[in-house]
């Protein structure tokens, strides 16, 4: 049996749901493999000091993330790249030891900017082990944030933007690897429910009546509340489901809040809210890449909120939805017209099918050709010859 190893951090909620969508679908498949995912803090908390500096880097972002104010994200990420471009060996064997008595037969990561401490780390006791990144954004929005030279690494690239920069890079053919989309939880590709007016009633929804379901991803947003009060200027008839994570204040807000239109409003919950993205004719959220793969698996119009403090690294999905017309990317005093105009969008469900995939199992099959060694080979990475 082999054993892999997905790595995430708790930044925002989609490296973690990637890490888990992913899991789901390797234990799905048919080869044995033993699949545990991994939280960054807890490799690094083998050096203190940098355990401390990644919980308070990812509390405050988060912070950041929940009131629409994380406006540093450029300058965090820079900091963190110039600490880990410097931390010297000793530091490196310390972390080093998380994978002392445990050796994977490979090592997948779906987060960015941290990679090239963790394949140094992997590499430096088990030197043959494949160390994988996997992006889980639309483009590279930032020098080394996901593609690293100085690494000894492949590349899952689920877009052909994300390709395009790696081979304009260097990084080798038979380092790039193919996917044809972002990985989401494989409840996403369970059928409709038979009767949706039903479970549209058991929720007190309307089923005569579209329902647009509104979420900004795990951690929650201020960006709801406001997408509350824009909906109530929409003339057509709605049900609203609103998701809000872990920001309780929201979820105790949108609870007592009265509105023209029914409602379900539902705080964090334990799995992908995939049936409630079945249920619902329109999705309102962020451009983050996980809430266009779910609105696109579920064929779910999406209405994104164009991104402000997270410009960063959500332009370039902004990007891939309006060249995609599978949505909109809309600002939120335009949340009404725009719910109008999308539902009574003549071209969305076509688009809708064009762009829908399985990319999350063939994803899977890729990592478990990596850890069974197929089909790879090696190349020379020379840390001292790489660009800093």
């Amino acid at each position: 049996m082999k054993r892999i190893d997905l790595i995430y951090f708790d930044v925002t909620s989609g490296h973690r749901s990637s890490a888990l969508a992913l899991k789901a679908a390797l234990d799905r498949q048919g080869e044995p493999v033993q699949v545990r995912t991994v939280n960054f803090t807890d490799i690094v908390a083998y050096q203190p000091a940098l355990y401390q500096l990644a919980r308070i880097g990812i509390g405050v972002f988060n912070w950041g993330v929940r009131h629409e104010r994380a406006y540093f994200a450029r300058q965090q990420v820079g900091l963190f790249q110039v600490i880990q471009a410097r931390i010297p060996p000793s530091m490196i064997q310390r972390i080093a030891r998380f994978w002392q008595d445990d050796q994977p037969d490979a090592v997948v990561s779906v987060m960015p900017i941290c990679n090239l401490l963790l394949e140094r780390a992997l590499h430096l006791i088990h030197p043959h082990c494949p160390y994988v990144v996997m992006p889980v954004d639309y483009e590279e929005t930032m020098r080394n944030y996901w593609f690293d030279l100085r690494m000894d690494a492949y590349y899952i690239n689920p877009t052909p933007k994300l390709d395009q920069k790696a081979a304009a890079l260097g990084i080798p053919l038979e380092r790039r690897l193919e996917a044809s989309g972002m990985p989401i939880d494989p409840l996403f590709y369970a059928p409709v429910p038979p009767d949706k007016a039903a479970a549209l009633r058991e929720l007190g929804l309307d089923p005569t009546v579209p329902t647009v379901l509104v979420g900004f991803g795990g951690q929650g947003s201020v960006l709801v509340k406001r997408c509350a009060d824009e909906l109530s200027k929409v003339t057509t008839p709605l049900n609203v489901i609103f998701l809000c994570g872990r920001h309780k204040a929201l979820y105790a807000y949108l609870a007592a809040l009265t509105t023209p239109y029914r409602k379900l409003v539902l705080s964090f919950l334990p799995e992908a809210p995939a049936h409630y993205y079945h249920l619902a004719d329109v999705i309102v959220g962020k451009p983050g890449s996980m809430t266009i793969t779910e609105a696109l698996v579920t064929r779910s119009a999406l209405l994104a909120v164009e991104s402000q403090s997270l410009a960063l690294v959500q332009r370039g999905n902004e990007a891939w939805l309006r060249h995609s017309g599978v949505g909109a990317v809309i600002r939120v005093p335009e949340l009404a017209s725009a719910v109008e105009k999308i539902l009574h969008s003549p071209t969305v469900n076509d688009r809708l099918e064009r762009e829908w995939h399985r990319a999350v199992f063939e994803i899977a099959d890729t990592i478990v050709d990596v850890a069974y060694g197929r089909g790879l080979h090696a190349a020379e990475v020379s840390y001292e010859n790489a660009a800093d």
